[in-house]
């Protein structure tokens, strides 16, 4: 499980994992698995029942936004 600031296990670990799994396979486009991405980030946060740990999990997904948006797929195309 991977650690995280919310507390014992980062609920969005699973997306990230498969994110990079998305980004290694051959043929996939950036933008197909960064929109796999967010949207398994939403489903997580939406099933989330604490509403401190919702409010933290979105917060993060939408860090997670902003910074795919600053990313460009020079470093992925290549």
């Amino acid at each position: 499980m991977n650690a995280n600031i919310m507390g014992d296990a980062d609920p969005l670990g699973e997306c990230c994992d498969m994110r990079h799994a998305c980004l290694q396979t051959c043929g996939s486009l950036k933008s197909f698995c960064d929109e796999e991405f967010l949207k398994c980030n939403n489903s997580k946060c939406a099933v989330i029942a604490d509403a401190d740990a919702k409010s933290k999990c979105e917060s993060s997904t939408k860090m997670h936004e902003l910074m795919l948006k600053f990313d460009n797929c020079a470093k992925f195309n290549q």
